[in-house]
């Protein structure tokens, strides 16, 4: 039996967009070379977290998805600029893509958390915020103010905006038995 960690619901990054997301993470890289640069092949917005689950648990949690997936026929994300949770969130130093979203986008994630309560995990407590994780930063001694360099990041790197339909959903997971650890496209869900 597989155990997946740090298992989601996702909408994955359009292909079109992959190799502009990965020449964004070189860039953000040399600017920010103590940054923990994210996994650059599964980039994606999360929907839902999930935390720790089994691989035979995962086809139900795919059936309830399913059900709920029509509120995202022919809803448009775009992905525009920079940002970061600052210190009175607890997912501090995390720095983000924005997305610009539907209100309907919020409502998706309120249905899997009413439907999905029994694989919930603590960290969905957090306000619902979506976003495409670029970088983590760990060591705030080197970096000084974060809003400044998200600002840098915005002055320096070309603009972002990438805009894009939901065709799939996908469930994702980090299978820690593999070194190193990514997160992987585990079940994808057509719209």
């Amino acid at each position: 039996m597989k155990q997946y960690t740090s298992c989601f619901v996702g909408v994955p990054l359009p292909n079109k967009f992959q190799e502009k997301f990965e020449k964004l993470l070189v860039d953000v890289g040399k600017l920010y070379p103590d940054w923990e640069i994210v996994y650059p092949k599964s980039p994606h917005i999360t929907v839902y977290y999930l935390d720790k689950q089994s691989q035979y648990v995962l086809p139900n949690i795919a059936n309830i998805v399913q059900k709920e997936i029509r509120i995202f026929k022919n809803i448009v994300l775009s992905v525009n600029g920079f940002g970061y949770f600052n210190k009175e969130d607890p997912r501090e130093g995390i720095v983000f893509l924005n997305i610009v979203y539907p209100p309907v986008f919020v409502d998706f994630n309120r249905e899997l958390k009413d439907k999905l309560s029994q694989y919930n995990s603590e960290d969905n407590n957090l306000p619902f915020h979506p976003h495409m994780t670029v970088a983590r930063v760990n060591d705030f001694s080197s970096v000084g103010n974060l809003k400044n360099c998200v600002l840098e990041l915005g002055n320096k790197i070309r603009k972002v905006y990438w805009e894009f339909s939901i065709t799939e959903i996908v469930i994702y997971g980090v299978d820690s038995k593999k070194q190193p650890q990514y997160q992987e496209q585990l079940l994808i869900i057509s719209v």
